[in-house]
């Protein structure tokens, strides 16, 4: 979508459809306006109008990619706007959404709590997420056919920093706490300890460490399992 805004307070609403959950970043690309200040805010929100994606965007970001956001199906919104009088242009920009359907292998937002939680379908595959601010939380579950040996694999880029940046909690169904893993920023391919589970439904949580030592890095999930008896 190419358009642009004529005047400082002139706010642009678009709308887009997700025919199944998936993946999606916005791409905003514009000319060089010779100027590394703010001067583009685009903001994306669900149909009761959540906050899923947030970007700005600088005059020398000529080809600016958002963030990942891991959405359900639906009805969605993004509304760009100048930053303020000062910061405004009149130039052309092009919007896009990028999008990828999910087949089960990332999040699906919201999943802050456990009746929305994510459902992992196959175990010892990887399934992507992020935490997009410092309080977003992430809640996932798996179900055991037969007792089993898991441990959580959790993988991401390296922040290079040694700091706690996540924190992953498993429990059961009674939602008593089974597994307890921290990552740091440089534990690119971490894993938990072992824990001997019954068979059953579980539920992952994974926070960030508080705002300061958070991410808003992809990560991959694993839960890790080896039937034990049939």
């Amino acid at each position: 979508m190419t358009d642009n805004l004529p005047k400082y307070d002139t706010v642009k609403y678009y709308k887009v459809e997700l025919p199944s959950p998936g993946r999606v970043t916005l791409g905003f690309d514009h000319k060089n306006l010779e100027s590394s200040a703010v001067f583009w805010k685009i903001t994306m929100f669900d149909s009761l109008e959540n906050i899923v994606l947030t970007y700005e965007s600088r005059g020398t970001e000529t080809a600016g990619k958002s963030m990942n956001a891991y959405l359900d199906k639906g009805t969605y919104f993004i509304r760009v706007t100048a930053n303020g009088s000062f910061y405004h242009r009149d130039a052309k920009y092009r919007l896009t959404v990028n999008y990828t359907e999910n087949k089960g292998e990332f999040e699906i937002e919201h999943n802050n709590d456990i009746k929305n939680a994510t459902v992992i379908q196959k175990l010892n595959s990887p399934v992507t997420g992020n935490n997009r601010v410092y309080d977003d939380v992430d809640f996932y579950s798996f179900t055991l056919p037969y007792p089993g040996k898991v441990n959580i694999g959790f993988n991401h880029t390296n922040l290079e920093n040694t700091s706690v940046f996540w924190k992953i909690t498993v429990f059961d169904s009674n939602e008593n706490e089974v597994l307890y893993y921290e990552s740091r920023g440089t534990d690119t391919a971490g894993k938990s300890m072992n824990a001997y589970l019954d068979k059953g439904t579980y539920y992952i949580r994974i926070i960030s460490n508080g705002s300061f030592y958070h991410s808003s890095a992809d990560y991959k999930l694993t839960v890790e399992e080896r039937t034990l008896l049939k």
